[in-house]
């Protein structure tokens, strides 16, 4: 039992490369299993069936990214500018904050300007993080829809060598769960994804 303890984290921890694409890569699976049987369904071939879907959520996963690292990085080429008119913007409260709160103009310059060097700060730190982060992710990535592809194309395969694991009896409950789940996956996404478009529409509106 102990060995056990110490083993399994040890190879999780060691592994995490290759097993974090891979729950990812099982998930988008669940996701996308639907979408693939319904392309054979339609006498596609099934490995064009698979790289369709797997493709389109790829290219769409890569063009947010990429939207967002390029508003990231707008965002700093932009900070000395908001920063300038900020302070003069707040400058012309000062008064008022005197009158009302009591703060001297020397206190309020110093409030501000802890303010917005914190904020600044934030947001180059916001900003190489992402980087770091697309360097590190460049890897997942690229392995996640592998996986993906390889677990759609092996999926009777990985089903029967599931079916091994149990007795033959069992093989209906099995079937029956990996399909329940399956669906209730697909369709939780689904639900979401409507949730996420509806509320952009509306927040482009009101923007």
């Amino acid at each position: 039992v102990l060995m056990y303890v110490v083993l399994i984290p040890l190879i999780l921890y060691m592994g995490k490369t290759l097993f974090i694409p891979l729950s990812f890569a099982i998930l988008i699976s669940f996701l996308l299993y639907p979408v693939c049987f319904w392309f054979e369904n339609k006498k596609i071939p099934r490995t064009l069936a698979i790289i369709l879907p797997v493709i389109s959520v790829f290219v769409i996963t890569m063009g947010l990214a990429y939207l967002l690292f390029v508003q990231l990085a707008e965002l700093s080429y932009q900070w000395s500018e908001i920063h300038h008119k900020l302070t003069e913007e707040v400058q012309h409260i000062s008064v008022l904050l005197a009158e009302n709160l009591g703060l001297s103009p020397d206190r309020q310059k110093e409030i501000i300007y802890n303010m917005t060097n914190n904020a600044g700060n934030r947001i180059f730190s916001l900003l190489g993080d992402t980087v770091s982060g697309f360097t590190d992710g460049f890897v997942f990535l690229i392995m996640t829809p592998i996986f993906a592809f390889l677990i759609l194309l092996y999926r009777h395969k990985l089903v029967n060598t599931l079916y091994l694991l149990f007795p033959k009896q069992n093989r209906a409950t099995i079937y029956e769960v990996l399909k329940e789940t399956i669906l209730t996956y697909y369709n939780f996404a689904k639900g979401m994804l409507l949730v996420y478009f509806s509320v952009g529409i509306l927040n482009s509106v009101g923007l």
